[in-house]
């Protein structure tokens, strides 16, 4: 699997920085432990290898709970790198027979003009100041992608083009809500687009469905733009009383990115049909992942184990 390139890297970590490294001196120490750490927690690698680990937990942990038609949306999938994966992801754990389907939106033509407030890229958490997105940026083509993943054997997905308040039309709103997603993929970069998303897709999806935001880390965390600005206005109340996004920190180490959906005007996200809760409870993941049993989110105790 991709994620399994992270921790072949913390093995030769380990075993190099404890083993080979002090016969050296410590000067030359310090600087091999640092260059070698440095790869390891690559700005850029690091969260795109783990991130691609906990979806394919999610994915996972979802055929071990849950059966019946349901969905993963992303908004923001460009040239579809997450796509095809997830896509691979559901075909390996759910076999032949998976009722999943995935819905990929975009405009394929690239980030749309942005708010000068709420929208740019100010700074990062790595401190690289500047280099704000511009108009145009990530754009893909549409036929490509889905040449692409026809030839991979994929059948149960459906790109949607277009702005998002366009394209979540009352057809495919009624056609996600059929089949309840358990994931929804944020990756569209900007405030103003995060909002669009929240203002249709929340009065359609259930409470527990897990979402992943790929841009919280902007800005160092700020909520003042992006996509925390738009999860903090839900938990302000802006979108309406009773929606809510909790922070899902046993999901995984990139921080504020998971989150649990948490919403009392709906339905919560069930599990199979018959199926045993104590089985369910004993037989769960360590992931945080939730599932409902009588209007409660369950999730795996430690007690339970």
């Amino acid at each position: 699997m991709y994620y399994r390139l992270y921790w072949l890297r913390v093995v030769i970590h380990v075993f190099f920085t404890r083993q080979l490294l002090r016969f050296l001196p410590q000067r030359l120490q310090t600087k091999i432990w640092a260059r070698i750490h440095g790869v390891i927690q690559n700005k850029r690698m690091f969260p795109l290898v783990y991130r691609e680990y906990v979806i394919y937990r999610i994915i996972k942990d979802h055929f071990v709970r849950s059966s019946g038609p349901s969905s993963i949306l992303e908004f923001g999938c460009s040239n579809g790198t997450l796509t095809r994966r997830a896509l691979h992801f559901v075909d390996v754990e759910g076999g032949a027979d998976a009722d999943v389907f995935y819905f990929a939106f975009d405009t394929f033509e690239g980030l749309p003009e942005g708010d000068d407030k709420t929208d740019f890229r100010f700074a990062s958490v790595d401190n690289r100041i500047g280099g704000n997105w511009a108009a145009g940026s990530f754009a893909a083509d549409f036929k490509t992608l889905d040449n692409s993943l026809k030839a991979a054997g994929h059948t149960n997905y459906r790109l949607v083009k277009g702005l998002f308040g366009d394209s979540l039309t009352g057809s495919v709103l009624e056609e996600i809500s059929k089949r309840p997603p358990f994931l929804i993929v944020v990756d569209c970069d900007y405030y103003t687009s995060t909002k669009e998303i929240f203002e249709k897709i929340f009065p359609v999806i259930k409470s527990g469905t897990i979402f992943y935001f790929d841009d919280t880390h902007l800005n160092y965390y700020s909520t003042m733009t992006g996509e925390l600005k738009a999860i903090q206005e839900v938990n302000d109340g802006v979108f309406g009383e009773g929606y809510e996004l909790v922070e899902a920190h046993k999901l995984g180490m990139l921080g504020r990115r998971f989150y649990h959906f948490v919403s009392t005007r709906g339905e919560t996200i069930k599990a199979a049909e018959g199926e045993d809760l104590k089985r369910r409870v004993l037989m769960a993941p360590e992931i945080d992942t939730p599932m409902a049993d009588g209007g409660h989110i369950v999730r795996k105790s430690s007690k339970s184990a």
